[in-house]
């Protein structure tokens, strides 16, 4: 398909009265030499969501950006993202959900232009603040990245082998006809997000900004937030992800790809049968992060220091070189 220049927004909204406000204008102020359309799926809010959203589009002078559509039944948040994602027209996409909003007006100008310099990466992500219900910020600078490397490039196989690296309000990806279809056929498992993200990383490489331009809202209330994600259980875990890992090599042909999930996949069954924590599923032994269910607990940050210190021999190196 020939997407149309821009970048297309997909908003899924539930029940975001409160919030949806603050997404809206997050997108809607963007500063950008392209357009910019927002798709807003609203899987039949039970309150007065699209009272605001409709406001929204008559009062905004960008108000024309967005393009909005309350389901007549819930489609399940799954459901709802695909069929947003089939909505997105435009070159590259970019997810902001309607409790989540973005700060910088600059945010999507500087992402779409590093994708359109780097041809070989499938996605840019960035840092975020994680604020409460009232818009307080709890955490400054925030990524799932932070945990596992101090870099900004992240390989593919470094994104597939992580549990989770990006908060889904600071991604922007290069449109493409086949991930929906794709989705469509990991709609069995819970975490979409997750689910995106390891499509794309199937796709090339992403890179990380070390700066915050968006804010990531800790709801309580919202489904794919970390309680529900930690009731929903351990075992329950280990068993989706080895069939997204599954489901994943019937999508590749790269043999270091199809390696990399074999050796992925017996890990998870390693730690299920070991009763481990879920976190990172490197198949390199070496730098492994234990967690024992009540019988140890090792340094969870021992391969952040690690790799903290790796990249920390290689500046050291180059500035060395550059003596001579």
């Amino acid at each position: 398909m020939d997407y149309k220049k821009g970048v297309s927004v997909l908003t899924i909204t539930y029940g975001h009265e409160s919030y949806i406000a603050e997404t809206i204008e997050g997108v809607l102020n963007q500063d950008a030499d392209f357009p910019i359309e927002m798709i807003i799926a609203d899987d039949h809010s039970p309150d007065e969501t699209e009272k605001v959203v409709r406001f929204y589009i008559e009062n905004h002078p960008n108000g024309h950006r967005i393009k909005y559509t309350k389901h007549t039944v819930n489609k399940g948040m799954n459901h709802n993202y695909i069929w947003a994602l089939e909505q997105c027209q435009k070159k590259y996409i970019a997810v902001c959900e309607g409790d989540d909003f973005w700060t910088d007006p600059n945010k999507l100008q500087c992402q779409v232009d590093f994708l359109e310099k780097n041809k070989t990466f499938s996605f840019t992500f960035h840092q975020v603040n994680r604020v409460n219900q009232k818009g307080q910020t709890l955490v400054k600078n925030y990524s799932p990245a932070n945990f596992f490397a101090p870099e900004s490039f992240f390989s593919s196989e470094r994104v597939i082998t992580y549990d989770m690296v990006i908060n889904t309000c600071s991604l922007l990806f290069r449109n493409n006809e086949q991930l929906s279809r794709q989705m469509e056929g990991a709609i069995f498992l819970p975490f979409g997000d997750k689910i995106i993200e390891k499509l794309l990383a199937l796709q090339g490489d992403g890179y990380l900004f070390r700066n915050s331009m968006a804010c990531y809202r800790a709801n309580p209330n919202s489904v794919t937030r970390e309680a529900s994600w930690r009731n929903y259980g351990k075992e329950n875990r280990y068993h989706d992800y080895i069939e997204l890992f599954k489901y994943l090599k019937g999508l590749t042909k790269s043999d270091v790809k199809l390696e990399l999930l074999d050796k992925v996949i017996k890990r998870c069954k390693h730690r299920l049968k070991n009763n481990e924590f879920l976190w990172y599923f490197s198949p390199n032994s070496i730098s492994i992060i234990y967690i024992y269910s009540g019988r140890r607990i090792s340094n969870f940050f021992k391969l952040y220091l690690e790799e903290l210190y790796q990249s920390f021999k290689r500046f050291i190196l180059k500035r060395v070189l550059k003596r001579f």
